[in-house]
């Protein structure tokens, strides 16, 4: 008898262990939190090298797994919407700058943790709305001057142009009609607001100038503004550009590599696609010509891969602990090499500036160097506004208005339109 109960007491003694054991190893699987990370551009990088980076940031973080969502980029926008109008929007979220102030409901102020990490300053772009901090740039693209150094010696030019007037001269200078040479290449369609963007902004923005002032537009009477848009209209008018009505972004890279355009605005990325397609062209990159009596830091329009916090996250915590490590000098190291692009994180130093191409190295330092500024990513229906203000410089080019009243015509519509 006494066996017995010692049999059935050592059962029971065994059950409740293992009852123990699985309770405790429940415990520790409800323990782990999944976050979401809604992006467009993992596609966009070499196969696996993304997904390795968050496994790796999984290890360090045992108790975060993280789900990888990837959106067409042609639709992310309106994934992004449709994720905030439901509750549903992912933990992490890439964003477009363009449309922060737009959603800036949607997404949870970021301060609190920037001002617990010891790289804030590090970080290349922070965009806010009002007071708050919402997003930072995982990888930054920056639209410099691409320069073709045999053109300008062929005409007598030894070096690139520092200044407005510079340009100009070298531009009309290096416009040969007959040998279809021209100064610059500059894409001003009427179907997209790109030329306004990268082309004229670029050397409006780069003596530090600004498009809004205490919050509201400033174009009406701006005279920095009124003074490159005539300058513009002036290089049009001598033809050293022709067709730009028609043509595209696209276009510009392909009449570059030609050998007979003198200047580009475009973004790095063209590094590349020069090489492949023009690999003996003798080009060098530069900061925008300032205005000549410019003395200040140069200022470069930038477009970033930028990340926030989901308002609606029940992991806001665990979701910065992600971003950290994705903006940290060693996570944005990895991601700006396999994105090719420019740190997030100014301190971080991508694999591919010590590429053989010389150009990436000229190009990391001239970020290094530089300021970035694009003001079209902090204010409410940046496409919208863009175009609106598009449409009335492409009036300007075709004669039809001046600038003064461009920008006038501009700014009510951009009132009209400010929220």
């Amino acid at each position: 008898m006494k066996r017995k109960c010692l049999s059935i007491l050592l059962v029971l003694v065994l059950s409740l262990s293992c009852l123990f054991a699985a309770g405790a190893g429940e415990a520790k699987r409800s323990d782990v939190i999944e976050l979401e990370f809604m992006q467009w551009f993992a596609p966009e990088l070499p196969s696996g090298a993304f997904e390795a980076l968050i496994a790796e940031f999984e290890a360090q973080n045992p108790n975060i797994k993280v789900k990888i969502t990837s959106i067409p980029n042609a639709n992310y926008k309106d994934q992004v919407i449709a994720g905030i109008a439901t509750g549903t929007l992912a933990d992490v979220v890439a964003l477009d700058e363009k449309y922060i102030v737009d959603i800036k409901d949607g997404l949870v102020p970021l301060d609190k943790y920037l001002n617990a990490t010891s790289f804030k300053d590090d970080i290349s772009v922070i965009t806010k709305v009002g007071n708050d901090s919402k997003s930072v740039a995982l990888v930054v693209f920056m639209y410099p001057l691409f320069v073709n150094m045999d053109l300008l010696k062929a005409n007598g030019f030894n070096a690139p142009p520092q200044n407005r007037t510079e340009f100009a001269m070298m531009a009309k200078a290096l416009t040969n009609s007959s040998k279809n040479q021209y100064g610059w290449v500059l894409p001003f369609p009427i179907i997209s607001s790109t030329g306004l963007r990268i082309e004229l902004m670029s050397l409006y923005w780069t003596n530090g100038n600004s498009m809004v002032k205490n919050g509201k537009p400033n174009l009406a009477g701006n005279q920095d503004l009124i003074k490159t848009i005539e300058y513009v209209k002036n290089l049009y008018d001598t033809a050293v550009s022709p067709g730009a009505f028609n043509k595209t972004e696209q276009d510009k890279l392909e009449e570059f590599a030609t050998g007979r355009i003198a200047f580009m605005f475009n973004s790095l990325a063209s590094i590349n696609k020069l090489n492949e397609r023009a690999p003996n062209l003798n080009y060098t990159i530069i900061g925008v010509p300032t205005e000549d009596n410019y003395n200040g830091p140069g200022f470069i329009r930038n477009a970033d891969w930028a990340v926030g916090i989901s308002a609606t996250s029940k992991h806001p915590d665990e979701a910065w602990k992600l971003i950290e490590f994705l903006v940290s000098k060693t996570g944005n190291q990895k991601l700006s090499s396999m994105a090719n692009g420019l740190p997030g994180n100014k301190t971080s130093t991508p694999d591919w500036v010590s590429s053989t191409n010389p150009m990436f190295k000229v190009a990391f330092n001239l970020f290094q160097n530089s300021k970035l500024i694009n003001e079209f990513l902090g204010i409410p229906n940046s496409d919208a506004m863009g175009e609106a203000f598009a449409a009335e410089v492409q009036k300007v080019l075709a004669g039809q208005i001046s600038a003064s009243e461009a920008v006038k015509n501009a700014q009510a519509k951009w009132e009209a339109m400010w929220q």
